[in-house]
């Protein structure tokens, strides 16, 4: 596999019907990402300009750790140019909900 030269795909026997399992085992020197877990968020795609936006910033360089850090990172700036720090906001309306609730 010239894309992914890390990953080896075993095809097992035919268990029933024409389905034959699968197995994909990855290479141990394959940087996984780190740091926070990465949210996507459904209010995105109501968005018209993030088509725009991933189709401007998403590129496959031949990595697709790398190229999915890549992009992670830009719509990580993206969504806080857009949204800017959501869970902050909702937690402030939690607590002013809550409190109007007492």
């Amino acid at each position: 596999m010239k894309v992914f030269p890390n990953c080896v795909v075993t095809h097992f026997p035919r268990l029933k019907l024409d389905h034959k399992p699968l197995c994909l085992t990855l290479s141990s020197n394959i940087n996984l990402l780190r740091g926070h877990h990465f949210c996507f968020l459904a209010g995105w795609v109501e968005l018209p300009s993030f088509y725009e936006f991933v189709r401007g910033k998403w590129t496959f360089d031949g990595d697709i750790a790398d190229s999915i850090s890549h992009f992670t990172n830009n719509i990580r700036e993206w969504n806080k140019s857009i949204y800017g720090y959501i869970g902050v906001q909702k937690k402030k309306l939690i607590n002013s909900l809550s409190s109007k609730m007492r």
